[in-house]
């Protein structure tokens, strides 16, 4: 073999193992994300057709600000469990690492996935997307602690979403007094912020900050708890307490057909990349 033809072949290989690489790659993502699909799917299912309906939170799913959810900053536990995954499928695609240290990567990487489940923060989403601590609590109903988990806001914006979380546990847990505590001044910052935010735009603004990562479906829930029928500007731009519920089916029907397709997509993807590298490792075999 002659030396451009050497390196034909050695470029060949190259392609091949990058190729290899981004199919493992891909694979290892749409895995992650079917595995959280999944158990997103199964939350919705059990709240749409097995929990309390509406009259644990009148239609409308629990709800975390994503201001309060990214107050921590990078989440470094998803990002480690990403970057060790990624590097276990490149040493196995590859064979540039050996494959018990490509097994310890894996091995490391389920690792942060299980600190990223139990140690992060309390509203943090681990693995990008699975249900919180947090989130947690209030679905098997132990309403107390996550009360207590949620811990001080200080003031601000972050108090009055710290609020809002507490506001829909109370909700949940039929604190009535505590809803009226909470949720009526959520209620009466919410009108401002539609009517007289309209009329002025820096107040416009400041509400924005403070209300803008807020689910109207769930200040009309609010308002519907307190007062029975809708009485705020969020209670009567929502639908009833019934095309809730038909919206969390909707929801919960959507989420699982999207976890179904993401566990067929995964599957192909690892029979694609499972034949690839192996058609790899035979060429660089013989090559060899």
């Amino acid at each position: 073999m002659t030396p451009s033809e050497s390196a034909a072949v050695d470029d060949r290989i190259r392609m091949l193992n990058w190729r290899t690489v981004c199919v493992g790659w891909a694979a290892s993502i749409v895995i992650v994300a079917a595995v959280v699909t999944s158990l997103r799917a199964f939350g919705e299912l059990d709240t749409a057709f097995f929990g309390a309906g509406a009259g644990a939170g009148e239609g409308a799913a629990f709800h975390l600000p994503a201001a309060l959810r990214h107050a921590d900053g990078l989440p470094l536990l998803s990002l480690l469990f990403a970057g060790l995954g990624l590097v276990g499928a490149w040493g196995l695609s590859t064979g540039r690492l050996r494959r018990s240290h490509s097994h310890v990567a894996f091995a490391l990487c389920l690792l942060a996935g299980m600190a990223d489940f139990f140690l992060a923060s309390p509203v943090h989403q681990p693995l990008f997307g699975l249900p919180s601590r947090l989130e947690r609590l209030v679905a098997n109903g132990r309403y107390a602690d996550a009360d207590r988990l949620l811990g001080d806001a200080g003031a601000g914006s972050m108090r009055q979403r710290h609020d809002y979380v507490r506001a829909q546990i109370a909700m949940r847990a039929g604190d009535t007094q505590r809803l009226e505590a909470l949720g009526r001044p959520l209620l009466e910052a919410a009108d401002d912020y539609v009517y007289a935010g309209s009329l002025d735009p820096g107040s416009a603004h400041v509400y924005r900050d403070a209300m803008g990562d807020l689910r109207v479906e769930v200040l009309a829930a609010i308002d519907r708890r307190l007062h029975g029928a809708p009485r705020s500007a969020a209670g009567m731009s929502v639908a009833s307490a019934q095309a809730g519920q038909q919206s969390r089916e909707l929801r919960a029907a959507a989420m699982t057909g999207a976890a179904l397709g993401l566990i067929a997509a995964a599957g192909l993807l690892v029979a694609l990349w499972r034949r690839m590298r192996a058609n790899v490792l035979r060429i660089v075999d013989l090559v060899g």
